[in-house]
């Protein structure tokens, strides 16, 4: 295909719907829980992110999540596609997904995180996205949201950079009875 794709439904990750991203290489996909044990890399971007009224709310209501990390000098050939898929059970009315990705240093990455809900249920979406840049490291964004008209989505991308990365960001927003999303961008030293 044209992307890489990994789907989440209600927050879990699919397998049978996601590519195999386990063979690209200088890419690594993990359930978010399961790389909060594993890397320091993560916990590190975790603790400095912002932590808004949202993104708090997020953390503590998390069940699930991704954490994508694209290791240094890597270029990626084509782009990773997030789809966050929202379907009507009762557990799915207060949704909090969580995207983590680091970029390591002098790597190239195409991002593209897009959140759709059934047309007819009703849902809170609260998504937070956290993302590392390392320096020399490129990152273009795109964020694609078309919920159903009932849906009330709120969202916050939080973005490190260190120097000479750099980062594009696109966001189109489709659909939602009200939609909200903040950009923070913390640029470091």
């Amino acid at each position: 295909g044209e992307s890489w794709r990994v789907v989440l439904v209600n927050g879990i990750f699919s397998k049978d719907l996601s590519d195999d991203l386990s063979l690209v290489a200088g890419l690594e996909v993990l359930n978010l829980n399961d790389g909060l044990g594993e890397s320091e890399e993560l916990k590190k971007t975790l603790s400095v992110a912002s932590q808004g009224v949202f993104e708090k709310l997020n953390r503590a209501f998390w069940g699930h999540g991704l954490f994508i990390k694209v290791k240094e000098k890597t270029i990626l050939t084509k782009p990773i596609h997030v789809v966050f898929v929202t379907t009507p059970t009762e557990d799915s009315l207060f949704m909090n997904p969580c995207l983590v990705m680091s970029v390591g240093r002098e790597a190239q990455a195409h991002l593209v995180e897009s959140y759709e809900s059934d047309r007819g249920g009703s849902h809170f979406i609260n998504a937070v996205t956290h993302i590392a840049l390392a320096s020399g490291s490129h990152l273009q964004h795109e964020r694609i949201q078309r919920d159903g008209k009932k849906t009330a989505h709120v969202a916050t991308t939080h973005v490190m950079q260190e120097v000479q990365s750099h980062y594009d960001s696109f966001v189109l927003s489709v659909g939602a009875r009200l939609h909200r999303h903040d950009l923070r961008v913390n640029l470091l030293a």
